[in-house]
């Protein structure tokens, strides 16, 4: 699973090749200028001088960039440097921030949600929403769990998503804290993630065929987070 983040790389780098372009756009001007005046310098004596004369005036179009004007393309361009730089750090702190967050959130999971025996929430098939950030936008994804519930308060099972198929494991729910859940999903590559939040319990007892559903956040060891909701296959 994947949390907000400043502007992105891309966009600096894009930022800086513009900023390139435009410079070499108008060097291509200036000595293009200069090539144009040599030209018209070979005739006889009257019009070799007014050649030579137009040969002086693009001679000096062609040196190219004014002091003042030098100044302000290097100050955009480690403007620009400075700025990417700012993003990646910021980029690289976060996901620090949210890795850390994750293993902690994972460690403690027992203390803050202690396992307690009880009605158990429906086991089997469950269906599954959560949202990401992705070009300044969240993102609505879905995922399918395989969840076991079992009488002593442990949660167990599968979960797929576009990141692929992955466990569910280390889960606890609490029906002392107010159906309070929390378990970690691991994907291939190294992707770990905790889930947390609250199921929907109050059709628990009910003898009704009914759906439970769960509401939480996530959080990723990728740096990422945001809101989940899930919901349970109907219950004979």
């Amino acid at each position: 699973m994947p949390s907000a983040r400043a502007i992105p790389l891309q966009t600096s780098l894009l930022l800086l090749v513009l900023l390139f372009s435009a410079f070499a756009s108008q060097e291509r001007q200036l000595k293009g200028g200069g090539g144009g005046g040599g030209g018209g310098g070979g005739g006889g004596g009257g019009g070799g001088y007014v050649g030579g004369g137009g040969a002086h005036a693009h001679g000096q179009a062609g040196q190219g960039l004014t002091a003042e004007e030098g100044m302000y393309v290097g100050v955009a361009i480690g403007g620009t440097f400075g700025l990417i730089g700012i993003v990646y750090v910021i980029d690289r702190m976060w996901k620090k921030f949210l890795a850390r967050k994750t293993h902690k959130l994972i460690a403690t999971r027992r203390e803050r949600i202690p396992p307690a025996a009880g009605p158990a929430p429906p086991s089997g098939k469950w269906s599954g929403e959560f949202k990401e950030w992705k070009c300044c936008k969240r993102h609505k994804k879905t995922s399918n769990y395989s969840l076991t519930f079992s009488p002593d308060g442990t949660v167990s099972g599968t979960v797929s998503d576009w990141d692929g198929g992955g466990t569910v494991s280390d889960g606890v729910y609490d029906t002392q804290t107010k159906w309070k859940f929390s378990w970690t999903e691991t994907f291939p590559g190294g992707l770990v993630a905790d889930v947390t939040g609250k199921l929907d319990m109050e059709k628990a007892t009910a003898s009704t065929p009914e759906c439970f559903t769960f509401k939480g956040k996530y959080t990723a060891s990728t740096g990422k987070s945001g809101p989940v909701w899930g919901r349970s296959a109907e219950v004979p």
